[in-house]
């Protein structure tokens, strides 16, 4: 699971769901590079990713240097923030407002986990890359690990352009091996080349 790259968004500190806003900036395509640098070399069988602009740059730029399709997926989108998409937020306390509540009609941690997570049931695939968003990406660790709620997974973070890894031995039993592993060279080639054999 590979958070997208740094965006327009997040250096202005906004948060949004639409779909056309807020590419990526010259350090997020960067990101997006190394990362698609990284996983080069292992048998990747298919990039899914959310349909929001800066998750498919980051997956484009990752398919074009591993040679994998990319298919957009909806359920791997961001999350729903309904009256609070594209305001500028306080970093601090802003979740503080409805972390595992009702917030008008923002969608909650619960229901972002069980889209998220019915997709990646529906995988069948050896190796899948998905990139998606923080809120996505950290619901589906969050219950991986057993954490309660979003307050409970609190100090979970997914940096941008960073990659996080679940492991699923084909019977039910997963396992995550990595989260929030940055875009650097050398770091996440070698902890997927222990889990991965051909």
């Amino acid at each position: 699971m590979i958070r997208h790259g740094e965006s327009i968004a997040n250096v202005k500190k906004i948060i949004s769901h639409d779909n056309e806003a807020f590419p990526l900036t010259e350090k997020g395509m960067k990101q997006a590079q190394i990362v698609g640098e990284e996983l080069s070399g292992i048998k990747i069988e298919k990039i899914y990713t959310s349909p929001v602009l800066r998750a498919r740059q980051t997956a484009e730029i990752i398919s074009k240097v591993v040679g994998c399709e990319v298919i957009v997926e909806e359920r791997i989108r961001e999350r729903y923030f309904g009256r609070l998409n594209n305001r500028k937020v306080n970093s601090i306390n802003w979740k503080v407002l409805f972390c595992n509540k009702r917030f008008g009609d923002l969608e909650t941690f619960e229901e972002i986990y069980l889209r998220t997570s019915e997709f990646v049931e529906e995988r069948d695939d050896r190796v899948t890359v998905m990139v998606s968003h923080y809120d996505p990406i950290k619901a589906l660790l969050s219950k991986e690990l057993g954490f309660y709620n979003e307050f409970s997974s609190w100090g979970i973070v997914i940096p941008n352009a960073s990659s996080s890894i679940i492991v699923n031995d084909g019977n039910g039993y997963k396992k995550v091996i990595g989260v929030g592993i940055p875009p650097f060279k050398n770091v996440l080639r070698p902890l997927l080349e222990t889990y991965i054999k051909e």
